[in-house]
Protein backbone atom coordinates (compact mmCIF):
# COMPACT_ATOMS: atom_id res chain seq x y z
CA UNK A 1 0.00 0.00 0.00
CA UNK A 2 1.27 3.51 -0.86
CA UNK A 3 2.03 5.26 2.32
CA UNK A 4 3.36 8.91 1.44
CA UNK A 5 6.55 10.21 0.76
CA UNK A 6 9.83 9.94 2.53
CA UNK A 7 11.87 13.86 3.00
CA UNK A 8 13.66 12.89 -0.17
CA UNK A 9 10.64 12.46 -2.17
CA UNK A 10 10.56 8.78 -2.34
CA UNK A 11 7.55 6.55 -2.13
CA UNK A 12 7.40 4.73 0.67
CA UNK A 13 5.18 1.93 0.82
CA UNK A 14 3.69 0.11 4.10
CA UNK A 15 3.29 -3.80 4.31
CA UNK A 16 -0.77 -4.57 5.05
CA UNK A 17 0.29 -7.69 7.18
CA UNK A 18 2.83 -6.66 9.78
CA UNK A 19 2.82 -2.83 9.01
CA UNK A 20 6.33 -2.09 8.57
CA UNK A 21 7.08 0.74 6.21
CA UNK A 22 9.75 1.21 3.50
CA UNK A 23 11.04 2.60 0.31
CA UNK A 24 10.90 0.55 -3.16
CA UNK A 25 14.17 1.99 -4.69
CA UNK A 26 16.23 2.92 -2.14
CA UNK A 27 18.81 5.20 -2.50
CA UNK A 28 22.55 3.91 -1.86
CA UNK A 29 24.04 7.07 0.49
CA UNK A 30 27.52 4.72 0.55
CA UNK A 31 30.66 6.29 0.51
CA UNK A 32 32.71 4.79 -3.34
CA UNK A 33 35.02 1.74 -2.32
CA UNK A 34 37.96 3.89 -3.12
CA UNK A 35 36.97 6.39 -0.22
CA UNK A 36 35.95 3.46 1.84
CA UNK A 37 39.42 1.47 0.85
CA UNK A 38 41.33 5.28 1.72
CA UNK A 39 39.98 5.52 5.04
CA UNK A 40 40.40 1.79 6.26
CA UNK A 41 44.22 2.09 5.34
CA UNK A 42 44.30 5.35 7.18
CA UNK A 43 42.84 3.97 9.94
CA UNK A 44 45.40 0.80 10.32
CA UNK A 45 48.22 2.64 9.02
CA UNK A 46 48.00 4.93 12.71
CA UNK A 47 48.98 7.72 10.64
CA UNK A 48 45.93 10.02 12.25
CA UNK A 49 47.87 9.29 15.69
CA UNK A 50 50.96 11.83 14.28
CA UNK A 51 48.00 14.60 14.15
CA UNK A 52 48.04 17.04 17.12
CA UNK A 53 45.61 19.03 18.02
CA UNK A 54 45.91 22.63 19.53
CA UNK A 55 44.48 23.53 23.02
CA UNK A 56 44.00 20.79 26.10
CA UNK A 57 43.90 17.03 25.71
CA UNK A 58 41.65 15.32 28.11
CA UNK A 59 41.62 11.71 27.16
CA UNK A 60 39.00 9.71 28.87
CA UNK A 61 40.20 6.74 30.87
CA UNK A 62 37.58 6.70 33.13
CA UNK A 63 33.92 5.57 31.64
CA UNK A 64 31.30 7.03 29.68
CA UNK A 65 30.39 10.16 32.20
CA UNK A 66 32.55 12.03 30.04
CA UNK A 67 30.76 11.07 26.89
CA UNK A 68 27.55 12.23 28.56
CA UNK A 69 28.84 15.89 28.97
CA UNK A 70 30.09 16.38 25.74
CA UNK A 71 26.44 15.30 24.32
CA UNK A 72 25.32 17.65 27.32
CA UNK A 73 26.92 20.25 25.61
CA UNK A 74 26.38 19.41 21.98
CA UNK A 75 22.83 19.84 22.79
CA UNK A 76 22.99 22.70 24.25
CA UNK A 77 24.63 24.08 21.13
CA UNK A 78 21.98 22.96 18.90
CA UNK A 79 19.12 23.66 20.98
CA UNK A 80 20.67 27.36 21.57
CA UNK A 81 22.10 28.23 18.24
CA UNK A 82 19.69 27.56 15.28
CA UNK A 83 22.36 27.04 12.84
CA UNK A 84 23.61 24.17 14.36
CA UNK A 85 20.32 22.11 15.08
CA UNK A 86 19.72 19.82 13.28
CA UNK A 87 17.65 19.53 10.10
CA UNK A 88 17.68 23.28 10.15
CA UNK A 89 16.53 25.27 7.39
CA UNK A 90 18.49 28.38 8.40
CA UNK A 91 22.12 28.91 8.01
CA UNK A 92 25.23 31.30 8.60
CA UNK A 93 25.77 33.27 5.79
CA UNK A 94 29.87 33.47 6.58
CA UNK A 95 32.07 31.49 8.49
CA UNK A 96 33.23 34.66 10.78
CA UNK A 97 29.19 34.79 11.28
CA UNK A 98 28.82 31.56 13.05
CA UNK A 99 32.35 31.85 14.86
CA UNK A 100 30.80 35.24 16.16
CA UNK A 101 28.19 33.53 17.61
CA UNK A 102 30.01 30.46 18.72
CA UNK A 103 32.11 32.48 20.77
CA UNK A 104 29.74 34.83 22.35
CA UNK A 105 27.69 31.48 23.19
CA UNK A 106 31.17 29.72 24.90
CA UNK A 107 31.71 32.57 26.93
CA UNK A 108 27.80 32.86 28.18
CA UNK A 109 28.37 28.67 29.02
CA UNK A 110 31.38 29.36 30.59
CA UNK A 111 30.00 32.02 32.60
CA UNK A 112 26.74 30.19 33.28
CA UNK A 113 29.18 26.82 34.38
CA UNK A 114 31.54 29.05 36.66
CA UNK A 115 28.45 30.48 38.30
CA UNK A 116 26.82 26.78 38.53
CA UNK A 117 29.65 25.59 40.54
CA UNK A 118 30.15 28.13 42.54
CA UNK A 119 25.94 28.00 43.38
CA UNK A 120 26.58 23.80 43.70
CA UNK A 121 29.46 24.37 46.04
CA UNK A 122 27.32 26.88 48.97
CA UNK A 123 24.09 24.24 48.20
CA UNK A 124 24.65 20.97 46.72
CA UNK A 125 21.27 19.76 46.98
CA UNK A 126 18.41 21.81 44.50
CA UNK A 127 17.82 24.16 41.52
CA UNK A 128 19.58 26.90 40.30
CA UNK A 129 17.61 30.08 40.81
CA UNK A 130 19.47 31.17 37.20
CA UNK A 131 19.67 29.71 33.63
CA UNK A 132 21.74 30.14 30.78
CA UNK A 133 19.99 32.88 29.09
CA UNK A 134 20.88 35.13 32.29
CA UNK A 135 23.97 34.79 31.26
CA UNK A 136 23.89 36.35 27.94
Amino acid sequence: TNYGKNRSGTQRCKCNECGHTYTLNPKNRAYPDEVRNQAIKTYYSGGYLDVIYPGRHVRNMRNKSDTFTVEGGNADLRHYIPVLARRSRCFARTLETLQAVVEVFVGAYNRFGAAKHAYRQRRPTGGFPFALVDFL
